[in-house]
C-alpha cells in the first residue's frame, strides 16, 4: 500500500491540460517544447527563472509550426497570435505546469522540480521504444552484487526495481502484441496493414534484443546467479540483519516490521527470475501468432484479384450468354454452360478404416513387480492428513510446543511431511482472510504453526525455524 497520494506531491489541476478535448494534443506539444528550449539540459534546471515574455515567445513560435491545429475550441481563427500564446500561457500556468514570480518590474516564470520530473516520466512513456533486456539483466547482477558484498541497500532495491520492470515488459509485450495484430487485421488497405505491421510492431513494440536472448550467448543466463545470489541475502544473518535495519531506517521510517516485509518483498521479486521463461514461452507463442496472421493476410492479399467478387459475376454472365459452338467453350461442353454437368462429382467419403482386435497378453511377474514398485514409491509420497498427524504426534507427544530443530526425517514420508509443515508455515505469513479459508491450514486441527526467530538446519534443507504449538478447544 502507497504511503503517500499522487496529489501529495502534484497539483490536482496539473492533469486537466492533458485532458482538454481536442486541445490535449496541441497542449502536449507546447509542454514538450518548452521543456526542450526552455528547461532542457544545457539551457536551464527546473527551478531557474526564465523571463515571462520569452516564454510567451516560445510558444508563439511553436503555434506558427502548428499551423491550424494550435487553435483551441474556444479562439476564433481570426485572434491574433500573441493573446492565443498569452492565452495558453495563463493556461498553463493555472494548471501548475508553470509557476510565475514577479521580481521588481519583470515576471520571472519556472518549473517545480517534481513538475518536471512528472514530465520526464510521461516523456519516457510516450518515446518508449524497443527494450533491451540483456542490459537490464547485466544491470541487475551488478547491483546485487554489489548489495552482497557491501550490503548496500540501496543497491539491493535498485535491483528489485529494476527486475519488477523487466518482468513487466515482458508480459505486456505480449499483451501489446495481441492487441495490435487485433487493430491491424480492421486496417481497409494492405498498405496500411504493412506501415502499421512494420513501424508499430517491428520498431516500436519490439524486444531490441529478443533474438540474443534465444542463443547460447544470450545475458538471461545469469539469472540463475541472481536467484541465489537474492536467497543468500535473505537467509544469510550476516548479509540480512544489516540490509533490514538499511530498509528499516530508509523505507520504513524506524518500523522494524515493516521494514523486514519490504526487503522480503525485494529480495522475492528478483527470485521470480527464475519463471521468466514461462513468461518469454507465451511471448514466443504470442510473437508466432502474429507473424503466422501477417503472413496469411498478405498472401491473401497479394494472390487474390482486386474486386474478385466482380470479376465472377462478370465470369458468370459471359459464359450464360455465349452460344453452343462459341470458341470459348470446352469442346464437349453441354448445351447449358451453367448446369450441373459442369461441376466436380460429389466424393464419397472414404470408409472408416476398423481396427484389429487387441490381444490380450499376462503381464510378466517383473512387469507386476514394477507396478507394485511405483504404486508402493506414490503411497511413500502421499501427504494426507493422518500422515501429517500420526508424524506431528510422534514428536509432539505430551508437550505443549515443539520446534523445526526437534522433528527427524527417518524415511521418504517423513521428509514429505516435514516440508508439508514447512509450507503451512509459510503460508501463514499471508492476510487473515486467505490464511482462514487455506485448506493447509486445517490439514492438523488442533495444532498452530508459525515461523520463530532463527534458523533450522539438518541433513536436508535450511529453512527459517517454525514452531508447533497445540491448541485447546475453547
Amino acid at each position: 500500500m502507497m504511503d503517500r497520494s499522487l496529489f501529495d506531491r502534484l497539483p490536482l489541476g496539473l492533469f486537466r491540460p492533458l485532458a482538454a478535448g481536442s486541445t490535449a494534443e496541441r497542449n502536449w506539444q507546447l509542454l514538450v517544447a518548452l521543456f526542450e528550449q526552455a528547461w532542457a539540459p544545457g539551457v536551464a534546471a527546473p527551478g531557474e527563472e526564465i523571463e515571462k515574455s520569452r516564454v510567451v515567445r516560445l510558444i508563439e513560435s511553436q503555434f506558427i509550426l502548428m499551423g491550424s491545429g494550435a487553435n483551441a475550441e474556444d479562439e476564433s481563427p481570426d485572434t491574433p497570435i500573441a493573446i492565443r500564446a498569452n492565452n495558453a500561457y495563463l493556461y498553463l500556468r493555472d494548471a501548475g505546469w508553470l509557476t510565475e514570480r514577479r521580481r521588481g518590474v519583470r515576471f520571472m516564470v519556472t518549473v517545480r522540480p517534481v513538475v518536471a520530473q512528472f514530465f520526464d516520466v510521461l516523456a519516457d512513456f510516450a518515446e518508449r521504444g524497443p527494450e533491451f533486456l540483456g542490459s537490464k539483466v547485466q544491470s541487475i547482477q551488478a547491483n546485487l552484487r554489489l548489495a552482497v558484498d557491501n550490503t548496500d541497500g540501496g543497491a539491493l532495491r535498485e535491483a528489485a526495481q529494476q527486475c519488477q520492470r523487466l518482468m513487466s515488459h515482458i508480459a505486456n509485450t505480449g499483451v501489446q502484441v495481441f492487441d495490435l495484430m487485433e487493430k491491424l487485421q480492421k486496417v481497409g488497405s494492405v498498405r496500411e496493414f504493412v506501415q502499421g505491421f512494420f513501424e508499430n510492431y517491428i520498431e516500436k513494440l519490439f524486444i531490441a534484443d529478443y533474438l540474443t536472448i534465444r542463443t547460447e550467448n544470450h545475458p538471461l543466463r545469469h539469472r540463475a546467479q541472481i536467484v541465489s545470489d537474492a536467497t543468500h541475502c535473505e537467509h544469510v544473518e550476516a548479509l540480512s540483519e544489516p540490509l533490514v535495519e538499511w530498509y528499516t531506517a530508509r523505507l520504513a521510517g524506524g518500523d522494524a516490521d515493516r521494514g523486514r516485509r519490504l526487503f522480503q518483498r525485494d529480495t522475492a521479486t528478483l527470485r521470480r527470475l527464475s519463471d521468466i521463461e514461462d513468461h518469454l514461452a507465451r511471448l514466443d507463442a504470442e510473437i508466432r501468432s502474429a507473424n503466422q496472421r501477417a503472413l496469411i493476410y498478405l498472401e491473401y492479399k497479394v494472390r487474390a484479384p482486386r474486386s474478385f467478387d466482380q470479376l465472377l459475376v462478370r465470369a458468370c454472365r459471359g459464359a450464360a450468354a455465349l452460344t453452343e459452338d462459341h470458341i470459348g467453350l470446352p469442346a464437349a461442353a453441354p448445351l447449358e454452360p451453367l448446369s450441373e454437368q459442369w461441376l466436380a462429382r460429389r466424393q464419397s467419403p472414404a470408409a472408416a478404416a476398423v481396427g484389429s482386435d487387441l490381444r490380450r497378453e499376462p503381464p510378466t511377474i517383473e512387469a507386476r513387480a514394477l507396478d507394485a514398485l511405483r504404486k508402493q514409491m506414490a503411497a511413500s509420497r502421499r501427504v494426507t492428513p493422518l500422515a501429517v498427524a500420526t508424524y506431528v504426534a510422534r514428536h509432539l507427544g505430551r508437550q505443549e510446543t515443539t520446534s523445526s530443530d526437534a522433528l527427524t526425517v527417518d524415511s521418504v514420508l517423513d521428509l514429505c511431511c516435514y516440508q508439508r509443515l514447512l509450507l503451512i508455515a509459510s503460508r501463514q505469513q499471508a492476510s487473515s482472510d486467505d490464511a482462514r479459508h487455506d485448506p493447509f491450514a486445517t490439514m492438523v486441527p488442533g495444532l498452530r504453526i508459525r515461523f520463530g526467530d532463527g534458523f533450522t538446519a539438518n541433513a536436508h534443507m535450511r529453512h527459517r525455524r517454525f514452531l508447533l504449538q497445540r491448541v485447546h478447544p475453547r
